[in-house]
């Protein structure tokens, strides 16, 4: 099965927000309750296809409210706050 043009545009804009908000894929997997960042990186790269409920998942872990229409262009994009991260690069 090949990708679908939609399902890569999706992916990339995931990560086009997880860099945004300077999430690594281990971070935005713990915050979707243990997603591996192999899994997650499959979404970005469009190899394998989110269910609608994924989709919303991952639109709540960045910050997206419900703004699914975000990841097809159809809503602005909220304010990128950036978590905040102490000298060590941890997370605050």
């Amino acid at each position: 099965m090949s990708t679908h043009p939609i399902d890569v545009m999706i992916g990339s804009r995931i990560r086009m927000r997880r860099k945004e908000l300077r999430l690594t894929l281990q971070e935005l997997g713990d915050e979707l309750g243990g997603m591996t960042p192999k899994k997650l990186l499959k979404y970005e790269r469009g190899e394998i296809r989110l269910s609608c409920s994924g989709l919303y998942e991952i639109a709540m872990a960045l910050r997206l409210g419900d703004e699914i229409g975000w990841f097809f262009g159809m809503r602005p994009k909220p304010e990128t706050k950036p978590r905040k991260r102490k000298g060590n690069g941890d997370a605050v």
